[in-house]
């Protein structure tokens, strides 16, 4: 099958169309434009595909993209709950990945499993890329998407919760404060990231 995203670049909208298969054997030349790989089944559900496009968005800062995946009521938290970060609605966290997306670049996402239920896919990631400082970002996430099927049969996002590595996030943050520091630069990049409705 074929999965088409947008990806903006310098103001400008590149559309790219690519034939994807767990075993392409022309995949590995995509790596980099294409920022999904892994255990990506070769025929995805409507459900599993839902849940691939708001991954691929999500790698590709494609804020156009993942409001058009979500539902109008559609809320995102962040677990374990010992984080204390609130659930967030849509436009808070819309407007929260257009700040921490910056931070990144060569972001990819490698799908470890996915388990698709009636209206649940979960989805075990890692994730890497490169933070603004040059360093390298590495995590693991366990995510529930919750969907919803409107009238005409397609399905959206209602609510995702989000289970992420809290000891490498603390330690990531902790150690790019200082790479901030060290280049003159007064910057605490989780504070910001909390302050606009998310986590690193």
């Amino acid at each position: 099958m074929r999965l088409i995203f947008s990806l903006e670049k310098l103001g400008k909208s590149l559309h790219v169309s690519l034939a994807y298969g767990t075993f392409c054997p022309s995949y590995e030349s995509y790596i980099g434009l294409f920022p999904i790989r892994g255990a990506i089944p070769e025929n995805p559900s409507s459900k599993i595909q839902v849940a691939l496009d708001w991954l691929t968005a999500v790698a590709l800062g494609d804020i156009h993209k993942l409001a058009s995946l979500f539902t109008d009521d559609f809320v995102h938290s962040v677990y374990p709950p010992t984080l204390n970060l609130p659930s967030r609605n849509k436009q808070q966290w819309l407007e929260y990945n257009k700040v921490a997306l910056t931070f990144f670049k060569d972001y990819t996402t490698e799908v470890k499993e996915i388990v698709e239920g009636r209206r649940t896919v979960v989805l075990h990631t890692t994730s890497s890329a490169v933070s603004s400082t040059g360093a390298l970002y590495n995590n693991e996430y366990v995510i529930f998407v919750h969907l919803t099927e409107d009238a005409n049969g397609v399905y959206r996002i209602m609510s995702i919760k989000e289970f992420i590595d809290t000891l490498y996030s603390a330690e990531f943050s902790a150690e790019e404060k200082k790479r901030y520091e060290s280049m003159g630069k007064k910057f605490n990049l989780r504070e910001i990231a909390v302050n606009n409705g998310g986590y690193l």
